[in-house]
């Protein structure tokens, strides 16, 4: 063989040896890092993630720690089941103080479930002075029972009255609010 030849075949042994380490060492190796790169990545992120979680039942744990003593307070908002007398003498005792004329429906049998407590539909309709009835939605707001209007209607004078000049009907359209008998207990 000539020196030539020898010469190329030993550039193309080399040539040949260099293209097999790069496609059986070098390009899988590649692959392999970007795919741990990834890996990393992905964990990572999981890690952050799992982090912020654990950092926000923290700020929810410390959030309940602090508002678990006004449990009872806000507990004493809701009309509790077997106790609703309180919750419309209360009201009677709202509308005697002012003078007014009161009806109340409570309609237990449209209730609707709430996750831990039931929205009781109420209508309230009120007959008598304009300043009593402001006065007594002043009394109401300040009410330990929490009630949400949903609804007002003004009526001047009440119909066939011989006082329709200075008194006036009220219809107010809302929601209380009770909680099962169970939760009783925690009062």
């Amino acid at each position: 063989m000539k020196v030539w030849q020898r010469f190329t075949v030993f550039i193309i042994a080399i040539v040949s040896g260099v293209v097999a380490v790069i496609f059986l060492i070098i390009l899988p190796t590649m692959h392999d890092i970007e795919r741990i790169s990834d890996d990393v990545y992905r964990e990572i992120t999981d890690l952050e993630r799992k982090w912020e979680r654990g950092q926000r039942l923290r700020e929810t744990i410390s959030d309940f720690e602090k508002i678990k003593s006004e449990r009872s307070t806000l507990i004493k908002s809701f009309i509790v089941t077997g106790r609703e007398l309180e919750f419309i003498t209360a009201l009677e005792a709202l509308a005697t103080n002012r003078g007014l004329t009161q009806h109340i429906q409570l309609q237990f049998e449209q209730v609707v479930p709430q996750a831990g407590f039931e929205e009781v539909p109420i209508t309230i309709t009120l007959e008598g002075r304009f300043n009593a009835i402001m006065q007594y939605l002043e009394d109401l707001e300040r009410l330990t029972y929490y009630v949400t209007t949903t609804s007002f209607n003004f009526t001047a004078g009440t119909p066939g009255s011989t006082t329709a000049r200075t008194n006036i009907t009220v219809t107010l359209i809302g929601k209380a609010y009770r909680l099962p008998a169970q939760d009783d207990k925690t009062l």
